[in-house]
């Protein structure tokens, strides 16, 4: 029996009930900004190698692309709490609560990818080396480690 595939449907069941519970507004909201920590983790990945190499043009990029980030994540967040006053409402509540369901499910597809960009990207020791055989040992696991898009953009990055 594969310990991660058990643990990945475990927690897609536990955020597809929560997404139930929240709605899909809320779930997309919590999804953005699931993949804007990532997108300011590959830019602190690169504010850090550039302050290494001495590089200051991708010094003076990487700090202004954090800070435009910055305020696109507010952005985000303001049209997200409009967004979900709106599902609130009676005959919207229902659609929300169901496509909360499969928001919440790709949610931890995409934690999953965020696991996998780490073990790659930094020395996990033994308990990365035994997610990636449980990865390989796994069809179902093997296609989304291939699916991962944000590793793809992330090695462009490098």
């Amino acid at each position: 029996m594969n310990v991660l595939l058990v643990c990945v449907i475990l927690f897609a069941l536990w955020r597809g009930y929560a997404g139930m519970k929240k709605g899909m507004v809320d779930e997309i909201r919590m999804l953005l900004s699931l993949v804007i920590s990532l997108f300011v983790l590959s830019l602190a990945i690169l504010l850090y190698s550039s302050v290494k190499e001495k590089n200051n043009t991708n010094i003076i990029l990487s700090i202004l692309m954090l800070l435009i980030t910055g305020l696109a994540a507010r952005l985000v967040n303001l049209i997200f709490k409009s967004l979900s006053a709106i599902a609130h409402l009676p005959i919207l509540k229902l659609l929300n609560s169901v496509l909360g369901i499969v928001v919440g499910m790709t949610e931890s597809i995409v934690v999953l990818w965020i696991i996998y960009i780490v073990i790659a990207s930094f020395d996990t020791g033994r308990v990365g080396s035994q997610i990636a055989a449980w990865t390989v040992e796994n069809e179902w696991l093997t296609k989304l480690y291939q699916m991962n898009r944000f590793a793809y953009w992330l090695a462009g990055l490098s």
